[in-house]
């Protein structure tokens, strides 16, 4: 079993699909985060709900020292319900240092 983006979509898709679940909640965690918000964006009228802890947002700034430029532009590319927040530039803590960037992103949707 190959372990990437594009087999943990099919497997999500396949396991709802073989429960033949409808109107579901869906629970996710970090990086699973990203999973259950992709299948919701794609399938909006099975989903009752969603909870999530510690979701996945791909925050950056610049200059990218964690998450460098090209690297974003990937994410983008290969992830498009991935949610992004650009926090500016200079050195961040995300979690401690920006708070209310990250909420006004999400909260744009």
């Amino acid at each position: 079993m190959k372990l990437d983006i594009d087999n943990h979509i099919r497997y999500l898709d396949g396991f709802i699909d073989a429960l033949g679940l409808d109107r579901i909640t869906i629970v996710c965690h970090d990086w699973g985060s990203f999973f259950g918000f992709h299948y919701a964006c794609r399938h909006s009228e099975r989903i009752k709900g969603l909870a999530f802890m510690e979701a996945m947002l791909l925050i950056h700034a610049d200059p990218g020292l964690l998450i460098p430029a090209p690297a974003v532009d990937w994410y983008r590319q290969q992830l498009p319900n991935l949610e992004t927040a650009f926090v500016g530039s200079g050195l961040h803590y995300i979690q401690e240092d920006q708070p209310q960037k990250t909420a006004s992103s999400l909260l744009k949707k």
